[in-house]
């Protein structure tokens, strides 16, 4: 089966199970054709499907099909110890220990981690329906184990004291249960740490507006808000409310009064959190993800009325993320609504983790745009087509192409020519650029 075929079965597979719509087929197999990942991590990059349902369905996909982890050509891990523990709390520790970014576990096969964005299998025996239920029920409280039973799925963070923070999905899969476990670092890392471009110091100082921090899953997005956060606790003396889905990253008040709300335990939805947090005197709201049309439409609300929002997207470029807001809404608002966010849009910032060259680890590639009036005017205009040359030729703005983030890691030896081509969106003009680059 060659790879087109073994692309468009899997995808018509994941429409038969209900996880994906056949529009949001064909916008994947045309947009992986440009970046050229498994159709599977491009839907995840769109934002069409969790990782953690992805991995799920796959499990099952490549068991019912009779594909070996042979010859998926998986890394596999030997030093799995921990991973025969009643205690699930030594399961997390050991994935802290691996440095791995996540966890999952799908009954039926062995438990995988992902280690520096690759994802490697373990010579552990596969997980029964029984096992995978004992280990997750038992750091449930009573109400989070009848909220997953009757809803199916459950977000909720976890922390090993001393270790880490972790954040687990819960879903239900083939009757069985499945989980996708993310580990957070307990100390808040500081831009230096994460290579931030200082720009988005500039875009913290700001007093209003909106501030998107966009990428694939698993690009770094809720350490770069956490870290944005952070420093204005440090450096502004502001009230900051965050809504969250679960609470991430936890902060204690410096400069800044800062409170954190969960989704489920604080809040019924985004939307409701957003439309009473105006009366709760914030100056800064951190918005864990921009999903439907009532809280994109609060959320630029509450930009509009001298709030600094800073929130996340799933898209892959700038123009991509404007796009994101404005295709939410009816056609008939959407000339309305363009207008609006150009008035309150700040900068976008567009991520991805890449590989180091020669030795264990990622470094950030940021595509970065900051909100001039030309762009503004673009904006407004719906003339998104020449966002990206305003962003090539905006280095006094502060701004950086994807391209020429990538070229610079490469210029530096951080990373590999064939890594800097994998993740470009564009490969003709990363080649283009090269010569200049030298």
């Amino acid at each position: 089966m060659d790879n087109i075929k073994q692309r468009r079965f899997i995808g018509e597979a994941m429409i038969q199970a209900r996880i994906i719509t056949q529009k949001q087929l064909e916008e994947g197999l045309h947009y992986q054709k440009k970046i050229n990942k498994p159709i599977g991590e491009t839907l995840v990059d769109l934002g069409y499907v969790k990782e953690a349902a992805l991995l799920t369905f796959l499990a099952g996909y490549f068991y019912d099909s009779g594909i070996s982890s042979k010859a998926q050509n998986l890394r596999i891990l030997d030093d799995i110890g921990e991973l025969a523990s009643s205690d699930f709390k030594k399961w997390l520790i050991f994935m802290t220990t691996k440095k791995a970014s996540d966890l999952h576990l799908v009954a039926g096969v062995s438990p995988r981690l992902r280690i520096y964005g690759e994802l490697v299998t373990t010579r552990a025996k596969p997980l029964s329906p029984e096992t995978i239920k004992a280990l997750i029920y038992s750091i449930l409280t009573y109400e989070e184990i009848g909220f997953f039973e009757r809803n199916r799925s459950l977000d909720k963070s976890f922390e090993v004291e001393g270790i880490s923070r972790y954040r687990i999905n819960l879903h239900w899969q083939k009757d069985s249960i499945g989980a996708s476990i993310r580990a957070l670092p307990l100390n808040i890392p500081d831009f230096n740490d994460l290579g931030i471009p200082e720009i988005l110091k500039d875009f913290c100082l700001r007093p209003s507006g909106l501030v998107l921090v966009t990428g694939p899953a698993g690009s770094g997005k809720s350490t770069t808000l956490a870290s944005m956060i952070e420093f204005i606790n440090l450096t502004r003396s502001v009230h900051i409310i965050t809504i969250e889905d679960p609470v991430e990253y936890v902060f204690k008040s410096e400069k800044s009064l800062i409170r954190q709300r969960e989704l489920g335990r604080d809040t019924l939805s985004f939307a409701e959190a957003l439309k009473s947090v105006v009366r709760q005197d914030p100056n800064v709201v951190l918005l864990g993800e921009m999903r439907d049309l009532d809280t994109i439409q609060a959320a630029l609300t509450l930009a509009e009325t001298g709030h600094l929002i800073l929130s996340t997207l799933h898209t892959q470029d700038v123009a991509h993320s404007i796009n994101r807001i404005v295709d939410v809404f009816p056609v008939a608002y959407q000339r309305e609504v363009r207008t609006k966010l150009s008035l309150v849009l700040q900068g976008v910032i567009v991520q991805q983790l890449i590989p180091l060259k020669n030795k264990e680890g990622r470094v950030l590639s940021c595509e970065i745009l900051n909100c001039t009036p030309s762009i503004r005017n673009l904006i407004r205009e719906n003339d998104l087509t020449q966002i990206h040359s305003y962003v090539q030729m905006g280095k006094k703005h502060g701004m950086k192409s994807m391209n020429q983030s990538l070229l610079d890691l490469y210029g530096s030896g951080i990373i590999s020519w064939e890594d800097a081509c994998l993740r470009s969106n564009d490969r003709e003009e990363l080649v283009r650029l090269m010569p200049k680059a030298r």
